[in-house]
Order: C-alpha cells, then sequence, then structure tokens
C-alpha cells in the first residue's frame, strides 16, 4: 500500500504488485481484464494532528486516527488469496484505502463515501467489492452499497471485519445490497469465494449469503491453528506501510467470551500465536524500510509468559541496538 496519491481532499493508497508471482508466471498469466476483478476497499478519517505533533499511531480503534490509515486486514487478506496459484492465475485483486481528513475540531467521527469515492470503486471495474466494516464506516459502507449496486446492478459486494460479528443474519436481511458476510477471521473463507469466483456463496463455510428472497448460512470452520500458514502482507510486498503506521500481530483470539466483545465471535477464535521466526522476519523488515514505531494488534498480549517472551526475544534479535 502506497501512500500519498491524493485526489482533491482524500487521499488513495493502492497497491498494483501480484505478490508472490515470477516472471515465468507472468508471462503466462491472462491479461487483467480476462481476469475475476476484486477490489477489496478500507474506509478510515485520517487524523490531521497539530501543528509540531510528529508522530501519530495507529492499532486497534486508533487506526481511525491514524494520519496515513490503511487496512492491514485486508493485506492479509490479499496475501493469503494470492499464495493460492489458482486465485493468483484467475483472479486481480486491488486494494484501496480511502481517508477522509478529520480535524480536531469535527463533530463527526464516521466516514462518509465521496462521490468522487464511489466513481473510484466503478472505476477499477470490479466483479467483486469487499468492505472491511468497522463502527467508524458501517453505515457509510451499507450507504454506498445501495448506490453501487444501482449504478452496477451486477456487481457482487461482501462485507467482512468487527462490525459484521454482532447479528449479521438481521444486518444481511436489513441490506439488500449486501450478497454475503464473511464471518470470523476471513482468510480462509475469502480464498474459497475467489476459488469459486464469487458463485456457490450459500455453500461456503463462514460466509452468511443472500439466494434471492432466502438468506442462507453455512457453519464457520475453525480458523488456522498454525498461523505460521499465514504469509505475512509486509514480507509478500502487499502491503508497505508509511513510516510511523507499522502494525504488527504476535497473537490472534482471545480466551475470555465477553459478551459485549466481538474478538472470539462464535467462540471460534481461540488464542494463537504466530511463530517468534515470522515475527523477527517482520519487525527486520519494517526496521530495514526505517520503521522505528510498530503498534501491536493483540487482545490478551500477556494471558501466555512464554509465547511473550519468545516474541520479546524474537524482536530482540530483529533489532538488537533496541531502536524500534
Amino acid at each position: 500500500v502506497f501512500p500519498g496519491v491524493v485526489f482533491g481532499n482524500r487521499t488513495r493508497h493502492v497497491k498494483t504488485v501480484d505478490a508472490g508471482v515470477t516472471f515465468g508466471e507472468l508471462a503466462c498469466q491472462m491479461p487483467h481484464e480476462e481476469k475475476f476483478r476484486v477490489l477489496l476497499v478500507g474506509a478510515f478519517r485520517a487524523f490531521i494532528p497539530e501543528a509540531g505533533a510528529e508522530k501519530a499511531s495507529q492499532g486497534g480503534y486508533v487506526d481511525v486516527l491514524g494520519r496515513s490509515p490503511y487496512s492491514l486486514a485486508n493485506g492479509c487478506l490479499k496475501a493469503y488469496a494470492e499464495a493460492d496459484p489458482d486465485v493468483r492465475r484467475g483472479c486481480h485483486i486491488e486494494m484501496l484505502d480511502l481517508a477522509e481528513p478529520l480535524q480536531l475540531e469535527d463533530e463527526r467521527e464516521e466516514f462518509r463515501f465521496s462521490e468522487e469515492d464511489l466513481q473510484a470503486i466503478l472505476d477499477f471495474e470490479p466483479d467483486l467489492v469487499a468492505f472491511s466494516s468497522y463502527c467508524w464506516n458501517l453505515d457509510a459502507v451499507l450507504a454506498a452499497a445501495v448506490e453501487l449496486k444501482a449504478r452496477r446492478p451486477s456487481l457482487e459486494i461482501v462485507m467482512g471485519g468487527r462490525a459484521v460479528e454482532g447479528d449479521s443474519m438481521t444486518l444481511l436481511e436489513e441490506a439488500p445490497a449486501i450478497d454475503a458476510i464473511v464471518r470470523g477471521e476471513g482468510e480462509r473463507a475469502f480464498r474459497a469465494l475467489l476459488r469459486h469466483r464469487g458463485q456457490n456463496l450459500g455453500k461456503m463455510p463462514g460466509v452468511l449469503s443472500r439466494q434471492g428472497d432466502e438468506i442462507r448460512t453455512v457453519a464457520a470452520t475453525s480458523p488456522l491453528a498454525d498461523l505460521g500458514e499465514h504469509p505475512s502482507p509486509y514480507i509478500s510486498v502487499v502491503v508497505d506501510p508509511p513510516v510511523g503506521g507499522a502494525m504488527l500481530e504476535l497473537s490472534r483470539g482471545c480466551p475470555n467470551r465477553c459478551g459485549y466483545c466481538t474478538w472470539s465471535a462464535e467462540r471460534l477464535s481461540p488464542l494463537r500465536f504466530f511463530p517468534p521466526e515470522r515475527i523477527e522476519a517482520e519487525v527486520r523488515w519494517l526496521r530495514e524500510r526505517g520503521h522505528r514505531l510498530i503498534t501491536l494488534n493483540d487482545a490478551a498480549i500477556n494471558y501466555d509468559t512464554a509465547h511473550l517472551a519468545a516474541a520479546v526475544d524474537a524482536i530482540n534479535r530483529a533489532d538488537p541496538d533496541g531502536e524500534v
């Protein structure tokens, strides 16, 4: 995700590299216009700091206040999907991060899609648009879906993210412009969706879909137990965050089952840990590119002392001088 492409008062971050593709594979790939075109959309408010403020951190709900916000979740989806040869051959996946400036005096913190934003989505000529949905953009995504469907009825629209983890059935029933909702960790479901080129949604685990007037749901499979199977969105060059805006996962899931929280929705997100080798490689990759501030996006960082100690050791190996 490369920052700094500005259209009017909105900022676009668009990644155009097909990660993991060799020149030999590239030579025999279908042209982009013949592939199933997929656009992953993130939508944020971009915090405009006061004069003299040098740092703005991202992480968790504070994404919305970052100066150059981007969707790490969408980067994970793209990296995992493109690790599949069939998806890489048959799909062209792009990421579009939309950032609406947020001034300190603004009363509204929620994102709104502009006409320019909607046109940017349609200009990609996608077959499928997938929105990463959170509390600050849920209403905007639902409104945008209605407008996009009106302009291009054949467009498939999928939602995922924290904002759909509550009553997703009611959400889909009340939003006819949405074709499907991916619940929980989305990598496996999203890859399966692209393998089928957006078809047979009613048979995919973890996907709640609209089939005519009927809502169909298939129970989600358990998330990957071995997080080492997830390609790094950084090392695979799917995401290149702005300096000061790097986010890192040491683990996923949570052992608690709090009713107000979506970190372990439907009891399908046990606490799991990324291998120390992955953490070391990502910290080294970020450090070599000038990052000295990394935000950790963990729900339960201190629940397992041994794993936390191993992660700290990995960070120290990647940053022996303690600069990060």
